[in-house]
C-alpha cells in the first residue's frame, strides 16, 4: 500500500501499519520508538562559534569602523615613517571596541538560542492517542507509526 493512507479503508491502514482499534500496545509504542526514532523534524546544522563571529563582522557599520581603523593605521605609518611621533592609538581603540562587540554579539545569540531551546522543551506539543486501548497524553514527539491519534476540535 502507498503511503497516502487518509485514501485508504481504516482497516487496510491498520493492517498496513501494524495496529488495531484500540491502539498500540505501550510496549509496542516503545519499541517503535526507539527502531524509528521521535516524531520530529531533523534540526538545521548549528553554526560555530567562528562563523557567528564572521558575521557579526559583516555589519556595514562594523565594516566603516574597521576601514577608518585601516586609514589610520596606514596615516600613522606614513607619519611615522616621515619621522612624526604619531600613536596608534585611536586604531588599537576602534579594532578594541569591535572585537569586543562582535563577541558580545555572539554570547548574546548564544544565549538566545539556548532560551529559544529551553522555550521550546517546556512547550513541547502533546498529542492524545490510544495506547493498550485507553486514551493517553503523549509528547508529539513520542507519537508512533500505528498509533490511533485522536483529533479534537
Amino acid at each position: 500500500m502507498d503511503t497516502k493512507h487518509y485514501l485508504h479503508d481504516k482497516e487496510e491502514v491498520y493492517r498496513d501499519v501494524l495496529s488495531c482499534e484500540e491502539g498500540l500496545s505501550q510496549a509496542e509504542a516503545e519499541v517503535r520508538l526507539a527502531k524509528n526514532g521521535p516524531n520530529k523534524l531533523k534540526e538545521g546544522k548549528k553554526k560555530s562559534v567562528l562563523a557567528r563571529f564572521f558575521e557579526q563582522l559583516a555589519n556595514p557599520m562594523i565594516l566603516v569602523l574597521l576601514a577608518a581603523a585601516a586609514v589610520n593605521f596606514v596615516t600613522v605609518l606614513i607619519e611615522r615613517a616621515k619621522g612624526g611621533e604619531e600613536s596608534f592609538a585611536e586604531c588599537i581603540i576602534i579594532v578594541a571596541v569591535v572585537l569586543l562587540n562582535a563577541v558580545l554579539g555572539v554570547v548574546q545569540e548564544s544565549k538566545a538560542e539556548e532560551a529559544i531551546a529551553a522555550l521550546q522543551e517546556m512547550t513541547a506539543a502533546t498529542c492524545k492517542v490510544l495506547r493498550d486501548g485507553a486514551l493517553r497524553t503523549v509528547k508529539s514527539r513520542e507519537v508512533v507509526v500505528g498509533d490511533v491519534v485522536i483529533l479534537e476540535a
